[in-house]
């Protein structure tokens, strides 16, 4: 508030980028912009200078503090699909959920975590820079939490749903060889229990084995 016991007076007011680009276009009695490209973030000066019609002037300095208040805009899809890998297992960095999120200053990291988990993992249900997918997953939808965090500390949270999937054939270790059986001992020995599906009785020709990164069903045909 500027007041004057005998005359009109201006107002003029600087910062370190010059003088304001004043509201009224004539003084700053009104106030002002900070002029292009404006203050960096931090605690700047701003003077006021007041003159009267007799040249009478006065100076007060001001403080103004330049802070980012504001979060980051999460831009991420709704849903994703991760594939297990040979050992059953994925982990997964919290960016590779990110699709163009953005700051007004800068972004610093992104960090990530489970609502829920069925791997027994106690740390996948606290933030960190990855979360481990496993094969007790498989099928379901795991709900998953993404922040972002920008450069003074604000955060943004996104919630994502997570599909696991086992993209990867078991792999066949053993396959019994060739044999042969006369046809009157499969009659009568084997026809009624693989009719009636059970296939157990074929283990004395030998047992197929494999190797699965997660788990497998025998199908007989």
């Amino acid at each position: 508030l500027v007041s004057d016991n005998c005359s009109s007076f201006d107002v003029v007011i600087f910062c370190e980028l010059g003088e304001l680009v004043y509201q009224n276009g004539v003084d700053g009695s009104e106030g002002g912009f900070i002029p292009s490209p404006g203050l960096g973030l931090g605690t700047h000066s701003i003077e006021y200078r007041v003159r009267d019609a007799c040249n009478n002037e006065t100076i007060e300095i001001g403080t103004l503090i330049v802070e980012d208040n504001s979060v980051p805009v999460m831009v991420t899809a709704p849903s994703s699909l991760i594939s297990l890998n040979e050992l059953g297992l994925n982990e997964v960095l919290a960016q590779t959920f990110d699709q163009g999120s953005f700051d007004n200053c800068c972004l610093d990291y992104f960090e990530i975590k489970k609502q829920t988990d069925l791997c027994g993992l106690m740390s996948n249900l606290e933030f960190a820079e990855t979360i481990q997918f496993c094969c007790a997953e498989i099928g379901t939808a795991v709900p998953v939490v993404v922040r972002a965090v920008d450069c003074f500390g604000n955060t943004n949270e996104a919630v994502i749903t997570v599909f696991v999937q086992d993209n990867l054939d078991p792999e066949l270790v053993f396959c019994p060889g060739s044999d042969s059986i006369q046809c009157n001992i499969f009659v009568d020995d084997y026809l009624a229990a693989l009719d009636a599906g059970d296939y157990s009785g074929l283990d004395v020709f030998g047992v197929a084995q494999f190797n699965d990164n997660c788990f497998y069903s025998e199908v007989y045909d």
